[in-house]
C-alpha cells in the first residue's frame, strides 16, 4: 500500500471518529473542588471585611464548621483567609487578576501565575485544601451535584432547541469547545457571573444555592450567562453601541437588557407564554426606563430577526422617545 493511500485511510479514520463522536455538549457542568474552595475562602474572607449583603451570606453551617477545626487546623484556616482578605477587596469580574486568577483555578493551571498576590493564592488554596474537604466540601459538592441533576433534564430536553435559538437571537455561532460551567454555592452577589480569555476560554461560575436559581429559571439564566461568553459578548455589545452612536443616544446597557429578553423569549417558545422569566419575577421590567423595551425588542425582532437591525430600531425608538419627553425639570 503507498503512503498516499495509508494517508486517505488515516484521514477517513479520523474524520469517522469526529462524526460518532457528535457535537460538543453546550455546557460542561462541574462540581470541582478547588473552584469551590477559591469562592469559599473569597466570600468567608469578604465577610469578615464588611457586612454581610445579598450575594455576600454564609450560611449558618458554613460559619459553625469553623470553630469544629482543631488547632492546627484552624491555624491553617486563618492563614488562608487573612491571605484572601487582601484579594476579597477585589471584585470577581471587574478585577482583571482575579478573573484570571479564578480562570487559572479552574484550569488546574493557578501554580503558573506570575504575580506574587496571585502565587500566594494558590499557596493558600493549596495548604487549605485538606482542611476544606475534611469540614465543608461534602456538604458543598452536594448543593454542587443536586443543581447539576436538576439542570441536566433540562439541558437534555430544551438545550439543543434553546442553543439554536440563542445562535439566532446573539447572532453567533456557539463556542466551539462549549462553556464550561463551574456550579458552586458561592458565585457573588449577582448570583453568576462569566468570564473568557482566560486559561479556559469561557468560564461561567453558577450558584447552586442561590433562591433565584431554582428550576427554570436556573436553565433561563445559564443561557443568559452565556450571551456574557465569546463570541455573544463582543458580537451583542458591538451591535448596540455602534446602533446607538448612530442614533445619538447612549448605550445604557441596553446589550444586558436585551440578554434578559432575548433568553426569556426564546425559553417562551419552547415552554409556552406562560412562562415567568427570571426579569419579569426580579421586577427589571417594572421599572421607568426600562418597562416599554421588552414590546421594543420584540417588534424589532419579529420585524427583522437579525441583531443590527434589532438593536437600530430600539436606539432609534428611545431617541425618539427622548425627544417627545424633552429635557428633565430644571435642565437646559
Amino acid at each position: 500500500m503507498r503512503w498516499t493511500d495509508l494517508f486517505r485511510a488515516a484521514l477517513l479514520c479520523l474524520l469517522c471518529s469526529q462524526a460518532l463522536a457528535g457535537p460538543k455538549p453546550s455546557f460542561l457542568l462541574t462540581a470541582d473542588a478547588w473552584i469551590n474552595l477559591h469562592h469559599f475562602l473569597y466570600h468567608s474572607a469578604r465577610h469578615a471585611l464588611e457586612p454581610p449583603a445579598r450575594g455576600n451570606r454564609l450560611p449558618p453551617r458554613s460559619v459553625d464548621a469553623a470553630a469544629e477545626l482543631d488547632d492546627e487546623e484552624a491555624r491553617i484556616w486563618r492563614k488562608a483567609l487573612d491571605v484572601y482578605a487582601r484579594a476579597a477587596r477585589r471584585d470577581l469580574l471587574f478585577d482583571g487578576r482575579m478573573r484570571n486568577f479564578t480562570q487559572a483555578v479552574a484550569a488546574g493551571e493557578a501554580g503558573q501565575a506570575g504575580a506574587s498576590d496571585e502565587a500566594g493564592l494558590f499557596t493558600a488554596l493549596r495548604e487549605a485544601m485538606l482542611v476544606y474537604r475534611r469540614h465543608w466540601w461534602p456538604e458543598h459538592e452536594q448543593c454542587a451535584r443536586r443543581r447539576i441533576e436538576e439542570l441536566e433534564p433540562k439541558l437534555a430536553r430544551y438545550g439543543v432547541q434553546m442553543r439554536q435559538r440563542m445562535e439566532s437571537r446573539y447572532g453567533a455561532e456557539w463556542p466551539r469547545d462549549g462553556i464550561l460551567v463551574a456550579l458552586t454555592p458561592y458565585a457573588d452577589e449577582r448570583g453568576a457571573y462569566t468570564t473568557s480569555g482566560g486559561a479556559v476560554g469561557n468560564l461561567i461560575v453558577f450558584s447552586c444555592e442561590d433562591p433565584r436559581y431554582v428550576d427554570m429559571a436556573g436553565f433561563e439564566m445559564l443561557f443568559h450567562e452565556a450571551g456574557h461568553a465569546e463570541p455573544f459578548s463582543t458580537r451583542i455589545g458591538r451591535a448596540s453601541q455602534q446602533a446607538a452612536e448612530r442614533h445619538g443616544v447612549a448605550e445604557g446597557r441596553l446589550w444586558h437588557h436585551y440578554l434578559f429578553h432575548a433568553t426569556a423569549a426564546a425559553l417562551r417558545e419552547l415552554v409556552g407564554d406562560g412562562y415567568r422569566s427570571y426579569a419579569d419575577a426580579q421586577g427589571l421590567w417594572r421599572r421607568p426606563s426600562t418597562a416599554r423595551l421588552p414590546a421594543w425588542f420584540e417588534a424589532a425582532w419579529t420585524r427583522q430577526p437579525e441583531l443590527d437591525a434589532l438593536f437600530d430600531h430600539v436606539h432609534a425608538r428611545r431617541a425618539a422617545a427622548a425627544a417627545e419627553e424633552g429635557p428633565p425639570p430644571g435642565g437646559p
